[in-house]
């Protein structure tokens, strides 16, 4: 699966490459902050679960990734739709 998503990044700076466009900074800085978040909270998850010999720090952390992730979806998906497109003629 890591190939495989690897082989679409580089697909992916091929094609921007060849048709480029100025990227939508808040499109960028969501999903590096989105990153940086995921990163911090699954090492916040490990020193729960150390600290409490439990599985629910894990879960817990899981849930509220799953809740970002989904928001920051939809704050992408609407910000494309919204994006003016090139005429077709």
């Amino acid at each position: 699966m890591i190939p495989i998503f690897g082989l679409f990044v580089l697909g992916q700076a091929i094609y921007k490459t060849m048709l480029p466009q100025i990227p939508v900074y808040e499109t960028i800085g969501s999903i590096g902050m989105l990153a940086l978040v995921a990163n911090v909270s699954v090492l916040l998850a490990a020193i729960g679960v150390w600290l409490t010999g439990s599985g629910w720090p894990d879960i817990l952390v899981v849930l509220t990734l799953a809740v970002i992730f989904l928001h920051t979806a939809l704050f992408v998906l609407r910000a494309a739709t919204d994006e003016p497109r090139g005429s077709n003629v």
